[in-house]
């Protein structure tokens, strides 16, 4: 760490993890400002919550974490640097007043504490399976202001090293990284025009039916956890189910666990007269039918009404 060269290589690798880091906290912050609306895709939206904690704590970590097996944590480059200072080619711009501060900053009782939970989570919840306490998330919870206090600390450095050592800036510009906001947005107008192609085929097929009487049929089923409910125009019972079928093969995606191969066996599993639907007893219209698949059982309850 003698030569200016080396630090600059240094300082680019921390750089670089800073860069990481600020890029999923700022996706993190994205998420949390986002409007809610009522196309919102929730499984989306918690995918991109725990995708992005956790490249941010296994990034953030890289640095803050005192230890040999992390090559460029900054407590590291401190210590290295205030050791080896009599030797420095350029102690005359870092003075070990200048090292003796930032070793006193990352060693508040504040950073020590929220690092100490990050550091934690790392080890004991992202980067490994260990049995953890049900509590333990709860616990060792850290918060979006105390990540944003490591970066500010961390960002701090950098700047004073580049300002100090290498006469350059280093820019710290929030509108480089992906603007999440805009892909909730796209996603969000994607479900709701879905959703409307789903009206409109709805509709058409209300249409042809006009030389009978329109039969709706509301299909409730519960798979694998979830709850789906779903609604076909048929003129009867088998006809309903043929229909429901189509439907799932649209809306698949919107249904947790569901995919082509699952509706293959409940297509051929309708087509088996031995699974045909159970009118329940002491009741009108009112079926029930049950199909077992690979990824699951399907618990299916079918109500008919008239559209009046």
């Amino acid at each position: 760490m003698k030569l200016k060269s080396d630090l600059n290589k240094y300082i680019s690798k921390i750089w670089l993890l800073y860069t990481n880091s600020y890029e999923y906290y700022n996706c993190l912050i994205q998420t949390k400002n986002h409007q809610k609306s009522e196309f919102e895709d929730s499984r989306f939206k918690s995918f991109i919550i725990y995708s992005s904690w956790y490249i941010l704590i296994i990034e953030l970590s890289k640095v803050y974490h005192d230890s040999k097996s992390q090559h460029y944590n900054i407590y590291g480059l401190i210590n290295r640097l205030i050791n080896e200072h009599k030797n420095l080619e350029f102690k005359s711009f870092l003075t070990l007043t200048d090292l003796n501060k930032y070793k006193s900053d990352f060693n508040s009782p504040e950073i020590i504490g929220i690092r100490s939970k990050l550091i934690t989570l790392r080890d004991k919840f992202y980067a490994h399976t260990d049995k953890l306490d049900e509590n333990f998330i709860t616990t060792i919870n850290i918060t979006l202001g105390e990540i944003e206090l490591l970066l500010k600390i961390l960002r701090g450095f950098i700047f004073d090293i580049k300002s100090k050592v290498f006469n350059t800036h280093t820019l710290f510009e929030d509108d480089i990284f992906v603007n999440i906001d805009s892909v909730f947005q796209r996603v969000e107008d994607y479900r709701e025009k879905f959703h409307s192609d789903i009206i409109k085929k709805f509709n058409e097929e209300r249409k042809s039916f006009n030389s009978q009487p329109d039969k709706i049929y509301t299909f409730h089923v519960d798979f694998r956890g979830g709850t789906y409910c779903t609604q076909v125009f048929a003129k009867d019972l088998d006809e309903s189910l043929i229909k429901w079928i189509e439907r799932l093969k649209i809306e698949k995606n919107d249904i947790k666990f569901l995919g082509d191969k699952t509706i293959e066996q409940l297509e051929k599993q309708i087509g088996d007269s031995d699974e045909r639907p159970v009118l329940l007893t002491g009741l009108l219209n009112i079926w029930c039918a049950t199909y077992s698949t690979r990824k699951g059982f399907f618990w299916v309850h079918i109500i008919q009404t008239n559209d009046k």
